[in-house]
């Protein structure tokens, strides 16, 4: 993504982990956010997703694949990270 690349990244991290989960209300969903446990790989390709649509400026879809990768990954080494980011944007929105 660094190199100006985020829209093919961000067709590579959903290949590599859709939003298969019904999303919380409270995170822009209508599902209940309940499901199976999820990989390293998935839940660090829903974190480069995150991460892509920030670089591409869509926030909105930034923010609701934050919060998915924190309720999955609370403890994962870049929720601090993460949690960072989510507060920026969140800040960003009116």
């Amino acid at each position: 993504m660094q190199l100006g690349r985020a829209t093919e990244a961000l067709a590579a991290f959903e290949a590599a982990a859709p939003l298969t989960l019904p999303l919380s209300p409270a995170d822009g969903g209508e599902g209940t956010g309940e499901g199976k446990q999820h990989d390293g790989a998935e839940v660090d390709a829903l974190l480069g997703r995150a991460l892509a649509l920030e670089a591409l400026h869509r926030d909105g879809e930034a923010l609701v694949s934050l919060r998915e990768f924190l309720r999955r990954a609370p403890n994962h080494l870049a929720a601090a990270e993460a949690r960072a980011r989510l507060a920026r944007l969140s800040a960003k929105r009116p």
